[in-house]
């Protein structure tokens, strides 16, 4: 019944384009999985990491609402495992109901086995309920309780999913996160591709025709170590910082289409 329940929200979802239609939908199917592992809303402790800090648990269940990031993950995800030289996937920062594994496996996208990593202990508990309930072990290599920052691979990966960005990089360890895997496989497919960092200053934000400056990305950063903290507008101009996320080479998270690209004030950051 659990299963039934979920594919057909994910059925849904897959025809549904509209903003709040896709959010009712996801809303109503985290409510329901919520319901079912007894999930527990008032478990709010980030969990500090070697360079930072971890969403908690809520924060993390609840991304799942937010609806054009949760789809275009998904369809990107479905798109890469189409790919059958793509065997084993590691899976960073899933969070307690770790959806870009658990709704593919549901959808018949079967071929693949997946590494879960995550952090917080609770998560870990919560997503080890989901997939005894579901049955999903078959496709699971290993789940592990891990600082991604900090781990050392331990086998070749094909694809590289991760629910860890946020706001310009700015609120979790998410760029030593990538940067730690990226620099042990290079040649994987990553999900995301790149996330892009763009300035506009606040009058020329109000135009809707002027374009971002461009500001960093995360590959970018991987080259010279670092995410840029500079910021070539001075404080009194209020520089909007807006993040772009190419989720794939097709499929694009633009700025304000969900919480972790809305534009916010660079210098309140």
């Amino acid at each position: 019944m659990v299963r039934e329940k979920i594919i057909a929200a994910l059925q849904k979802v897959l025809v549904t384009e509209g903003k709040y239609e896709l959010a009712a939908i996801l809303r109503e199917l985290l409510d329901y999985l919520a319901a079912e592992l007894d999930f527990d809303f008032t478990n709010d402790q980030d969990v500090l990491t070697h360079f930072g800090k971890a969403l908690n648990a809520r924060a993390s269940a609840q991304g799942l609402r937010y609806p054009f990031r949760t789809k275009k993950y998904l369809l990107a995800t479905l798109k890469a495992l189409e790919n059958p030289q793509v065997k084993e996937v590691l899976y960073l920062g899933t969070g307690p109901f770790a959806p870009f594994f658990v709704f593919p496996i549901l959808l018949g996208y079967t071929q693949a086995r997946f590494t879960l990593v995550e952090v917080n202990p609770y998560s870990v508990a919560v997503m080890r309920k989901l997939i005894d309930r579901l049955e999903l072990s078959p496709y699971v290599t290993a789940i592990l309780q891990q600082d991604a920052a900090v781990w050392q691979v331990d086998r070749h990966y094909d694809l590289v999913t991760s629910e860890i960005n946020d706001v310009g990089m700015k609120r979790e360890d998410s760029f030593a996160v990538f940067q730690n895997i990226y620099r042990q496989l290079p040649a994987a497919h990553y999900i995301p591709k790149d996330i892009f960092l763009y300035l506009k200053t606040e009058a020329a934000f109000e135009d809707k025709a002027a374009p971002g400056d461009y500001y960093d990305s995360l590959t970018d950063g991987f080259a010279r170590g670092y995410l840029r903290t500079d910021c070539p507008y001075p404080a009194t101009d209020r520089p909007l910082l807006q993040t772009r996320v190419l989720v794939d080479e097709e499929i694009v998270l633009e700025p304000d289409e969900s919480v972790i690209t809305k534009s916010v004030y660079f210098y309140s950051l």
